[in-house]
């Protein structure tokens, strides 16, 4: 998102400066200024060639120590590679508005793995009646300098997901109309658990990029074939796996459907001149449409319980801040 336009003031570029400094910035693309922005395009593009931390060549700043960060070196290089990853964003939030009949005035939207929130703010921009990003990093700080950039008011909670329990650790996410995630479930050990936690939480639809792997079998690919900047091998089994897990489609679109999305349709943003078009071959979007009310195990065995104990009881409160 380019914030030249909404920024009006020195105050807001320092408190930019000093949120990439604390590693809350620099992910999604955002321009700041003429001579300050942030983004992994270029790593993208490049195939995080001469990267050795996950915070390198994401960055271009002119006249800022950002310490031993590597910065871009190529102003117009850099730009050219996030205008194209912007490129992606854009569709996304464009999309979920046209599959919403361009009206989402009365939409709630929310996004597990958010980071920055650029597709939220995207969305809040175009009109949504709220919006609310999760991300295990504590970005409130973030949000909130973005909200004052541009107006807006989307919410920010931290949370973590556990693969090993399969829920949130911190919370228990509210339903919405639409629930997005984008590039994560290819970090989960337990894709398909994870997958059912967003589904149970649509009331309307889900927005999913996925890294899928074409054939006709109902399989999931655990590749770990990962950069070495992306994975923690001292993590213990099966938490190592944390990268390249690739769901097949036709288990994909299986499991959408057991979930209660009858709907579903695939999409493709228009890459023949972008650099990462290697990308989203790989990582697939679909919108799902909600057609029935079925819900997962996870979902009906946790409301099975909460209905079987009196609602006065301690006991029923402290399984409902569980859940």
């Amino acid at each position: 998102m380019d914030l030249r336009p909404y920024i009006n003031n020195q105050s807001q570029i320092n408190k930019g400066i000093e949120l990439i400094k604390q590693n809350h910035l620099f992910y999604q693309p955002f321009i700041l200024s003429d001579t300050l922005e942030v983004g992994e395009g270029q790593n993208f593009c490049d195939h995080y060639k001469d990267v050795s931390s996950v915070f390198d060549l994401n960055v271009y700043a002119e006249g800022i120590d950002f310490g031993d960060r590597k910065l871009a070196p190529n102003k117009e290089y850099f730009r050219e590679c996030n205008e194209q990853y912007r490129y992606m964003y854009d569709f996304v939030a464009t999309t979920i508005k046209k599959m919403l009949n361009d009206d989402i005035s009365n939409t709630s939207f929310a996004e597990i793995g958010s980071n920055t929130g650029l597709n939220l703010f995207n969305l809040a921009k175009m009109g949504a009646k709220s919006c609310a990003g999760y991300d295990w990093n504590n970005l409130t700080t973030t949000f909130n300098w973005l909200n004052d950039i541009l107006g807006t008011n989307v919410q920010f909670k931290q949370g973590i997901w556990d693969n090993l329990y399969h829920r949130f650790t911190t919370m228990d996410v509210p339903e919405v109309d639409v629930m997005i995630n984008t590039i994560y479930t290819n970090h989960q050990c337990d894709p398909l658990q994870f997958l059912a936690y967003i589904c149970d939480r649509a009331k309307v639809g889900a927005f999913l990029w996925v890294l899928v792997h074409p054939g006709d079998t109902y399989t999931i690919t655990f590749t770990h074939q990962a950069h070495d900047i992306l994975v923690n091998e001292n993590s213990l089994f099966p938490l190592c796996i944390n990268n390249d897990v690739n769901i097949s489609k036709k288990l994909f679109l299986q499991s959408l459907k057991s979930l209660g999305f009858g709907e579903v349709t695939e999409l493709h943003p228009n890459m023949e001149n972008n650099k990462l078009k290697y990308f989203t071959d790989n990582f697939v979007m679909f919108y799902a449409k909600r057609t029935s009310e079925v819900r997962s195990a996870y979902w009906q065995r946790e409301h099975s319980i909460k209905n079987l104990i009196p609602k006065k009881s301690l006991l029923h409160k402290m399984v409902t801040r569980m859940t």
